[in-house]
């Protein structure tokens, strides 16, 4: 290893992109009523089986590119790489896949509490 500091600045920064992937991970979803301290209540345990519910009522081939990218934080070259699609394809699929995430999780009915 000729260079250690261009190797820690590497990690430091892997680390923070890895960071901001996560905190934006899932802010598509619909995560209400989660408190600052980040206690679980039983609000946020009926959010989450509702969550739980809908990405299971969608089809494989829409869940797995959702999960991938939005769950785990692929890009769309390696969900694409992944389910062996193309580009296009899983830009396609993530989009018709949040529009069938929102119909079955039923937005309506899991408006966040008001204050």
């Amino acid at each position: 290893m000729d260079n250690r500091r261009a190797w820690l600045y590497r990690i430091a920064t892997n680390l923070a992109i890895d960071a901001n992937r996560r905190q934006r991970r899932w802010q598509w979803l619909p995560w209400h009523g989660i408190d600052a301290a980040g206690d679980f209540t039983a609000q946020q345990a009926d959010l989450n089986l509702a969550v739980a519910e809908a990405l299971a009522a969608l089809p494989v081939a829409y869940r797995a590119p959702l999960l991938l990218y939005s769950g785990y934080g692929f890009s769309v070259r390696e969900v694409a790489e992944a389910l062996d699609l193309g580009h296009e394809a899983v830009k396609t699929r993530l989009y018709r896949a949040r529009k069938m995430f929102r119909r079955a999780y039923g937005e309506e009915d899991h408006d966040p509490p008001s204050s």
